[in-house]
């Protein structure tokens, strides 16, 4: 593995540990297994795989133990039951899809394009050569996963047909500032939008106690999540320790995101 590779590695796991921090709340500190972790050995892992088109056309692979991938999957989906094993290849696809679109706007990424593959492989054996890292949450779950670059497709069109990008690496502007990082610690502030309505002056003046106010949306309707006013996200609201929070199903593009710093 060359030493580009690694640092690839390297940014991939750091920010798949702050995706899955930002969703459990928690505060994760990956540590490298130098190849000896569970999900580098494993003989059933669940794999996803990213096409990293750029000098040369590799496919980072991604292996998750298996027993660690089913808690992570019903804690992200807070289930009290065990995922179905469809459940848990949709939350590790959407986990690893965040991840390379976070680090796609990374220097260390710069000239590379992403792409998901579509499917999560449920592997019979281990990945060959694969790196371990252990991603520690609590004392009930450390999400130990291994990470390999694998030689790439034949050819762009193979690929083309082949894989899916990932909407958030797809839309991400060529000409991205390298010091981007600079500004990524600024706090802004966001809301939730369940829905909107006219009033005219009369009715407002006539609020009071026990007044409705009808919202131009269904109960079923994806509530808007708003950065600075501008629209970042949709999702479902959901209690979270006792306090309102949103699952997020849908994200802009991450160009459209970097507009509401402007």
């Amino acid at each position: 593995m060359s030493k580009d590779e690694r640092s690839l590695i390297d940014g991939f796991v750091a920010e798949l540990a702050a995706v899955i921090s930002a969703m459990l709340g928690a505060s994760i500190t990956p540590k490298a297994t130098n190849g000896k972790g569970k999900a580098a050995k494993a003989a059933d892992p669940w794999v996803v795989r990213v096409n990293a088109s750029g000098a040369s056309s590799k496919v980072l692979a991604v292996a998750f133990s298996r027993a660690a991938a089913g808690k992570l999957s019903a804690r992200v989906m807070m289930m009290d039951s065990d995922p179905a094993d469809a459940e848990i290849a949709d939350t590790l696809k959407e986990l690893v899809q965040q991840a390379i679109g976070a680090l796609s706007l990374k220097p260390i990424a710069k000239g590379i394009e992403f792409t998901m593959q579509p499917d999560v492989e449920s592997a019979s054996s281990p990945l060959a050569g694969g790196t371990g890292f252990d991603l520690p949450v609590d004392g009930d779950l450390n999400v130990q996963i291994a990470c390999v670059m694998e030689e790439g497709e034949a050819s762009d069109e193979d690929a083309a047909a082949a894989y899916e990008p990932a909407p958030a690496a797809r839309a991400v502007p060529k000409d991205v500032p390298e010091n981007l990082d600079v500004i990524l610690d600024i706090d802004l502030p966001l809301s939730v939008r369940f829905g909107h309505a006219e009033l005219t002056l009369d009715a407002l003046t006539k609020l009071g106690p026990g007044s409705l106010i009808e919202l131009a949306r269904l109960p079923d309707d994806p509530v808007e999540l708003l950065v600075n006013g501008k629209l970042v996200a949709r999702g479902e609201v959901v209690v979270v320790g006792g306090n309102y929070g949103v699952r997020v199903h849908e994200v802009v593009s991450a160009e459209a995101r970097i507009r509401t710093l402007e």
